[in-house]
């Protein structure tokens, strides 16, 4: 491939592949950290606790955390995820949202197969606890969300302009138009802005422009400069 490498770009902890990139669950006991912990620790533990609750759509107000930090029943109430004691009620939170992330593979699989056409992307936003489904065109597909998804009220649909199939076909073309091209490091589809990522070792408008002559339409292109070939 002349040196580019092939990605797909990261979304909140999953790929446009929904490939998981989370850290690994330790469930055990506190212990009283909270209580014993030092000026230091207990930073640390805030700072992780803020952390894991903002990516997983929850309270973080600063008299929550404080509640968290400061239990004296934390060995009791409490069980550790990702550095940080969590509630019972956040725990449900939290494996829902696991749930939600292993069942988000078989719906974007579902969709390439029965809406191959019209495809675009999907990811999974652990924020707000939904699956975001793209398609090229409007098209009714209530019916077989409802039918074929375990959690069809936590499914957005989108509507964006170009498929998966013409991406991936936009993407085939520069690969081999470009492949000797040592400025070229990196092409994928990004999901949030629904082009094809280009990324570039130097970015310059001359560079650019000779990429968008190469192609029809130069808007299904975005540019970034990366500094080393991502892995």
């Amino acid at each position: 491939m002349g040196g580019i490498t092939i990605l797909k770009r990261l979304v909140l902890g999953i790929s446009v592949g929904l490939t998981i990139v989370l850290s690994p669950v330790v469930s055990t006991y506190w212990s009283n950290f909270g209580v014993k912990a030092t000026a230091t620790e207990k930073d640390e533990l805030r700072k992780k606790a803020i952390k894991f609750r903002e990516t997983y759509g929850m309270d973080t107000s600063e008299t929550y955390i404080e509640h968290i930090i400061q239990s004296e029943k934390i060995d009791d109430d409490f069980e550790r995820v990702h550095g940080t004691p969590v509630t019972e009620s956040e725990m449900k939170v939290y494996e829902k949202r696991m749930k939600q992330i292993d069942e988000t593979h078989k719906v974007i699989e579902k969709f390439k197969t029965n809406y191959s056409h019209i495809y675009a992307g999907g990811y999974y936003n652990a924020k707000s606890g939904k699956a975001h489904i793209q398609l090229a065109k409007e098209e009714d597909v209530t019916e077989f969300i409802k039918n074929e998804i375990d959690f069809p009220e936590d499914v957005i649909i989108e509507y964006v302009e170009y498929s998966e199939n013409e991406l991936l076909s936009l993407q085939n073309l520069l690969q081999l138009q470009m492949r000797n091209n040592a400025n070229l490091l990196s092409l994928g589809i990004d999901v949030y802005s629904n082009k094809l990522l280009v990324g570039l070792k130097d970015l310059n408008e001359e560079t650019m422009s000779s990429i968008k002559v190469l192609v029809e339409n130069p808007n299904m292109l975005k540019f970034e400069q990366i500094d080393i070939i991502p892995l």
